[in-house]
């Protein structure tokens, strides 16, 4: 079947089998049908069952993927236990019949958000490292554990490509907080309209080296795309800076302030 059927193709032909094997059971009395129904019910939930699990694998890269399968399991056992007190309930007031096919009719409804979500965009994800990330060059090494760390990255764009550049930082914004950044910002130097400058924070300096190895090859695609609108031969110039009280003799006991009223910090 999988060679047959697409990842979507094949949930949604299971989900239709299931739905049926759920109608079935609130309508047929005959026994040996429903053993029929009830074994092709069952491989349509290993189908689905697989088919999500790997799904979910798949579309995380590999350094955060036990916490993504975390979450996942959690939220499907979660649901498991919810729906059971939900159709339970449904089944005292109504009876089993009228619970069970609500419940037909829900699954088969359910398929509409394969259009919305399908499963094949992850089958064509890049989440390799791609490890294009130089290591930067330093002066002074400084602990892993220091920080706050700003980076900042400097852009110029011909001012036709405005737009286009920044559209297309939206999707940097993404990948920089999908890779640790807590906070993140661009912006256009009011002396000199082509220069812009990216920004994001970072925890600790262990945690923006964690940075350079998490960078996948989907990661490098959205990078080359934003990079597309700069000025030929004019690359970007990243800068690390780190919280100054680190190398003052001894860090200084107050935390990082940092403004984080919108109108000031121009930042997500």
């Amino acid at each position: 079947m999988r060679r047959s059927l697409s990842v979507d193709g094949l949930t949604v032909a299971a989900t239709v089998v299931f739905a049926g094997t759920t109608l079935a059971l609130a309508a047929l009395r005959l026994v040996p049908l429903l053993l029929l129904c009830m074994m092709a019910g069952g491989m349509a939930w290993l189908a689905i069952m697989s088919s999500l699990t790997v799904a979910a694998q798949t579309a995380v890269p590999a350094w955060v993927r036990a916490r993504a399968l975390g979450i996942y399991l959690l939220v499907f056992q979660g649901l498991m236990a919810a729906g059971s007190f939900g159709w339970g309930a449904l089944a005292e007031q109504f009876g089993s019949g009228t619970a069970l096919f609500v419940a037909a009719s829900a699954l088969v409804g359910g398929l509409a958000v394969t259009r919305r979500w399908p499963l094949r965009v992850i089958e064509g994800l890049d989440l390799t490292p791609s490890y294009h990330w130089p290591d930067p060059k330093l002066a002074i090494m400084p602990d892993p554990k220091a920080g706050p760390v700003l980076i900042t990255v400097e852009y110029r764009v011909p001012a036709e490509r405005t737009g286009e550049f920044i559209q297309a930082m939206e999707a940097m914004r993404r990948f920089r907080h999908k890779d640790g950044a807590v906070r993140w910002g661009v912006f256009r130097d009011l002396a000199d309209p082509d220069r812009y400058l990216e920004t994001f924070l970072v925890p600790t300096w262990a945690e923006h080296m964690r940075q350079h190895a998490r960078v996948t090859m989907e990661d490098q695609a959205t990078e080359a795309y934003a990079f597309s609108f700069l000025q030929p031969d004019v690359p970007p110039v990243a800068c690390h800076l780190i919280d100054a009280r680190v190398f003052g003799g001894r860090r200084a006991a107050e935390p990082l302030a940092i403004d984080t009223h919108p109108r000031l910090s121009g930042m997500d």
